[in-house]
């Protein structure tokens, strides 16, 4: 098994169309390229801590899986990694 299948079989941390995530954003900012990013990109990044988005698959394989994630409402696309999901979308519609 490859790193990258490790990773997907790592099942509770998958992120799904209509989960609400936050962002990992000590993750973000921590990075070292992080302060040559745009402007506004940092100050949507710092001013989102503790703030819950509701996330769409960007482009997603048949089996649900995408990298990139778009958060509703927000300009960015974020690497699934950068997230921390809070609520599953299923489990919510299950209730």
């Amino acid at each position: 098994m490859n790193y990258l299948e490790s990773l997907w079989g790592k099942h509770d941390d998958a992120i799904y169309d209509g989960d609400r995530v936050m962002l990992k954003v000590d993750q973000i900012t921590g990075r070292k390229e992080y302060t040559g990013l745009q402007e506004s990109y940092r100050n949507f990044v710092e001013s989102s801590r503790g703030k819950v988005f509701v996330v769409h698959s960007h482009h997603a394989r048949p089996d649900g899986f995408s990298a990139i994630m778009e958060l509703e409402g927000v300009n960015w696309t974020f690497w699934y990694g950068d997230l921390l999901k809070v609520e599953n979308a299923q489990a919510k519609g299950d209730e």
